[in-house]
């Protein structure tokens, strides 16, 4: 049932993708979901930041279970207390601000589809809260 699962992310994941704001509405959304979080991004690039959101959800997305660990490693280790300093905590936020933004872009989101995101990102977000 797992890789039904991803199908289904997978697909409602490609339905945002193709809406050209998403992630730029994913980041205003994150931006406004805790006061801390704005701080961090007062000097990014959204554009630039996009593209490499998009290459990190591919990453999460295409196979969460057996994901290439080195690929995520240099994204988790940017994000370290070493890098940018992103607390464990706010990777909830961006969660929730991730969802709350494909449910605005994907028609078909519900509940079960709102659970199998969180499953497929589950495993890639305790790789980067275990990598503070």
């Amino acid at each position: 049932c797992m890789s039904n699962h991803l199908d289904q992310v997978w697909q409602s994941y490609q339905r945002c993708i193709g809406e050209f704001d998403f992630l730029h509405d994913f980041y205003l959304n994150f931006i406004e979901s805790a006061p801390e979080i704005a701080s961090h991004f007062k000097h990014t690039d959204i554009d630039h930041q996009a593209v490499m959101l998009r290459a990190s959800l591919d990453l999460m997305l295409s196979n969460p279970q057996q994901q290439e660990r080195h690929d995520l490693n240099a994204i988790a280790k940017a994000h370290s207390r070493a890098g940018f300093g992103i607390p464990p905590q706010l990777y909830e936020f961006w969660l929730d601000s991730l969802l709350s933004t494909v449910k605005n872009y994907d028609h078909a989101y519900n509940t079960e589809l709102e659970l199998a995101w969180r499953d497929a990102l589950r495993p890639g977000i305790n790789y980067m809260k275990g990598a503070y």
